[in-house]
């Protein structure tokens, strides 16, 4: 079976040997002739509704304000204090899925993410690199808290190089999804984190700065200081709802409003 991933990358690699191929015979590469777009509009054209719809859908989960807050709440006090130069790493289950549609990235190497083989484990090393590489660059890495699980002690290198990358811990007390509460009997889902786990301490603990969030205005302020450390990693505890709620039946509002209150 072949697979539409296939299929990319069969496409890539012959465009990569055509290019090749023109340029060792001195000709000017074929896919430079002509508007470049114009070859992928029957493409763009089948991609714009489905980009359209999930915007849309988007809008009307930004209209849920309830606390504790949800994955696009809280995503979207993240954005408040990006940069177009800041690079982001992105990683968890729905944190990096989410992510990727709420996390704008302007440049080319902006973005560092698991990509779609389920890797885990690679979030903190990934922002330190970037911020060896790229010392002048804000790094913000965002990673769900199962995620930070994995290499959570890898901040202790970030503060003894004094690299001052930014840590946000979307923390839903879980894999996927957690509980408000552990079971007092019975045994506990495997998929469940302790409710509330205090990686800010954590953080604090192994050298960095440490700030515990329950709203977007305290997303927003946190952020606002990390990003401003010179020598200090940070991490930033954001406490989320722990399992996916129903959209709000919001009918007289306009989606957009709800964004203009943050």
């Amino acid at each position: 079976m072949i697979h539409d991933s296939d299929l990319l990358v069969s496409e890539t690699l012959n465009a990569l040997n055509q290019a090749l191929d023109a340029k060792s015979q001195g000709q000017s590469d074929p896919q430079a002739q002509g508007d470049p777009h114009a070859r992928y509009e029957s493409f763009w054209q089948q991609l714009r509704p489905v980009m359209e719809k999930n915007v849309a859908s988007a809008d009307q989960l930004l209209l849920d304000r309830r606390l504790p807050m949800s994955y696009h709440l809280a995503f979207t006090a993240i954005k408040t204090q990006l940069t177009k130069d800041t690079i982001i790493v992105n990683e968890g289950s729905n944190t990096m899925d989410i992510g990727r549609m709420m996390l704008p990235t302007y440049f080319a190497r902006h973005r560092l993410d698991a990509g779609t083989f389920a890797t885990m484990g690679l979030g903190l090393g990934y922002a330190i690199a970037a911020k060896v590489n790229e010392p002048k660059r804000p790094v913000v890495a965002v990673l769900g808290d199962s995620a930070f699980g994995f290499y959570a002690t890898e901040i202790e290198t970030a503060a003894r190089y004094q690299l001052p990358i930014v840590v946000v811990v979307i923390n839903n007390n879980g894999i996927y999804s957690g509980l408000d509460k552990l079971p007092e009997s019975g045994p506990i889902p495997v998929t469940a984190l302790t409710p509330g786990t205090s990686y800010e301490k954590l953080g604090e603990a192994l050298g960095a700065r440490g700030y515990l969030c329950h709203t977007p205005d305290e997303v927003s302020k946190a952020l606002y200081q990390a990003m401003r450390e010179t020598s200090v990693p940070s991490v930033i505890n954001v406490l989320i709802a722990p399992s996916p709620r129903q959209k709000p039946k919001v009918s007289a509002q306009h989606p957009t409003a709800a964004m203009s209150k943050l």
